[in-house]
């Protein structure tokens, strides 16, 4: 029962990069990108930046790493904080 809770929480961990809008210090629009989970990685993070800012590109402001241990097993929080270039 115990292994079969770690395999679905590590499932739902494992979506697809999330992202919501946020406003940084000098009152540009940013965009705060999660990509946690075993499944995704870096490249996740940064193709959903791609998607969101297209060609014109963008800045990273943040990114971070984090690994806890979730129901037994290890989860992977990963996050970076976007600009769009103008």
């Amino acid at each position: 029962m115990r292994r079969a809770a770690a395999v679905l929480t590590l499932l739902f961990l494992a979506g697809c990069a999330t992202e919501h809008k946020v406003y940084g210090p000098d009152g540009r629009e940013d965009h705060a990108i999660s990509c946690d989970g075993a499944v995704l990685s870096w490249a996740s993070c940064l193709d959903k930046a791609g998607e969101i800012c297209g060609a014109k590109g963008y800045d990273v402001i943040d990114k971070g790493e984090e690994t806890r241990t979730l129901v037994g097993a290890p989860a992977v929080y990963r996050h970076m904080m976007i600009a769009c270039k103008p």
